[in-house]
């Protein structure tokens, strides 16, 4: 049998990585509009154009693939309530995006894979023997080293990126029970279509609040740089 070109773990590995990049690339993109809007709500509306384009690449994918089977996918309320889970993180994280320094926002998130693995024993009753605690420990002591306590001036905007790992923690948490033979881009596609949803009624059209913006960037300000 001939071996493939590319091993797939290498595949696999190549994906996460292009992921990563295309997600640091967006939401440096969004931080650069809030900083030339200087509007918060610039944000929803912000999440709801780039799930509209999302919720068309995805459903190319599942035509081609044959997947795009409306009446399976809408026919579990539990993606949908997986869909809550991610559009909540999602504005916790981009209100972090757009109020806190991008390398601190990153390294809170990171977080989450702590928070998933004490959820899973706490939630789950999984079995966490004392390696992964270890593991989990040591993750934790490495973002408090990377943050630099001392050096940090903690203000009310940090709780939105912890908020946003706690709730993807969850969101996996629920996944990880749904029931039914799903593929994962119908996962993604109805996850998308909540969000995008979700951000379309916070982002109805609406005029420039000049006073709004100054109010709070004036409380940003005195958060973040006292």
């Amino acid at each position: 049998m001939k071996k493939p070109l590319i091993n797939n773990e290498l595949l696999g590995i190549f994906y996460m990585i292009l992921c990563q990049f295309s997600f640091a690339t967006n939401d440096a993109m969004v931080k650069f509009i809030y900083q030339n809007f200087d509007e918060i709500f610039v944000l929803n509306q912000v999440i709801f154009i780039r799930g509209i384009f999302a919720l068309f690449f995805i459903g190319i994918f599942l035509y081609f693939k044959n997947l795009l089977n409306f009446k399976i996918i809408f026919s579990s309320r539990q993606l949908s309530i997986r869909g809550v889970f991610e559009a909540f993180a999602a504005i916790c994280f981009f209100i972090g995006v757009a109020t806190l320094p991008f390398g601190m926002v990153y390294v809170l998130l990171s977080l989450a894979p702590i928070f998933m693995t004490a959820f899973g024993a706490l939630f789950l009753n999984e079995k966490v023997r004392w390696k992964r605690w270890t593991a989990v420990i040591l993750g934790f002591i490495g973002i408090i080293i990377v943050i630099n306590p001392k050096e940090l001036e903690f203000g009310y905007f940090f709780i939105f990126p912890l908020l946003s790992a706690i709730l993807l923690s969850f969101r996996d948490m629920y996944t990880k029970n749904i029931k039914g033979n799903f593929h994962s881009l119908q996962i993604a596609f109805i996850t998308c279509l909540v969000v995008t949803i979700f951000f379309g009624f916070l982002s109805p059209p609406r005029p420039s609040s000049p006073r709004l913006s100054r109010t709070f960037a004036n409380a940003h300000d005195r958060v973040i740089y006292p």
